[in-house]
């Protein structure tokens, strides 16, 4: 039985992979909701946006709208690197390019801006697009451990914030 389950998602993570990004072309919006450690609840909300669509067959554009005030609207091209190994690229059309992994139905990344690290996730389901941002600090707040072979020396990062976004087909 466990097999059998294995085997299943391994195959619908690969029919997946298959179809992605054409599987999610179109305008998709929602609240994105922005928390920290200082409160239960969001200290920002906005609204988000993301259009995908195909600009030829290897390149799709990755826009995302932040809809605030005049709005901060990110022209970006998704494009794959190595499709059998999942590999993807967001070119931000600047000089900067952020690595992402397929891993099953999540495009993943992760990239560091001065003293921050960013973990990206985008989970593509079928009515909707599962965007979530975390930040930590670069510097290590503690290191635990023995630094021995069963208690090797594990460094601490704080999570400064994270957001969530769940965004529909429009």
């Amino acid at each position: 039985m466990k097999s059998l389950i294995i085997t299943f998602l391994f195959i619908s993570s690969i029919s997946f992979a298959q179809t992605f990004p054409q599987s999610h072309e179109g305008i998709w919006k929602g609240e994105l909701n922005i928390y920290t450690a200082q409160s239960d609840q969001p200290v920002q909300t906005l609204e988000m946006q993301l259009k995908i669509f195909p600009i030829d067959d290897k390149t799709w554009s990755w826009e995302i709208g932040y809809l605030i005030g005049d709005g901060d609207i990110r022209k970006y091209e998704l494009k794959p690197v190595n499709s059998e190994k999942n590999e993807w690229q967001i070119d931000e059309k600047n000089g900067i390019v952020l690595f992402q992994m397929l891993l099953g139905n999540r495009l993943v990344g992760s990239f560091s801006i001065e003293n921050s690290l960013i973990i990206n996730s985008y989970e593509f389901n079928q009515d909707n697009i599962l965007v979530e941002f975390y930040s930590t600090q670069l510097k290590s707040e503690d290191k635990t451990g023995k630094g021995t072979e069963d208690s090797p020396f594990v460094l601490n990062h704080k999570v400064g914030n994270y957001q969530k976004a769940v965004l529909k087909k429009q």
